[in-house]
């Protein structure tokens, strides 16, 4: 069954594009990246998840991932601003929304965006 719900075009565009565009450059060449997009009719929520298997971030990098600017130790030479996930969750938080991280170095990461909707009336 498909569900029609109401989120600025915009504002999706760039958590998924930042998401996506994370999880390709720090995968290696060949690996798979999940894209999952679910809507929960019960809790009115969207939830998106991004699962990557690439380098993963340090522990210690993790709390500040959502700082401007900030790269994790383990990125080398992989070119990047350190804005991507500083946008995501910025753009998370005009949705009140919510954003969680999960990643093991050398075994990816998986990050789940969940964010309040309104349907649309059919």
């Amino acid at each position: 069954q498909v569900k029609i719900v109401n989120l600025d075009r915009t504002t999706l565009s760039r958590i998924l594009n930042n998401l996506l565009s994370n999880a390709l450059k720090y995968s290696s060449l060949g690996s798979t990246v999940d894209l999952t997009v679910d809507v929960e009719s019960k809790s009115s929520t969207i939830k998106i998840q991004v699962r990557d298997r690439g380098i993963g971030i340090p522990q210690e990098s993790q709390k500040h991932l959502f700082e401007s600017f900030y790269r994790a130790s383990n990125v080398n030479s992989i070119p990047g601003t350190g804005l991507g996930l500083s946008i995501v969750k910025k753009s998370v938080d005009l949705y009140q929304g919510s954003i969680s991280v999960d990643s093991q170095i050398d075994r990816g990461t998986d990050i789940l965006v969940q964010l309040p909707i309104q349907p649309v009336s059919d």
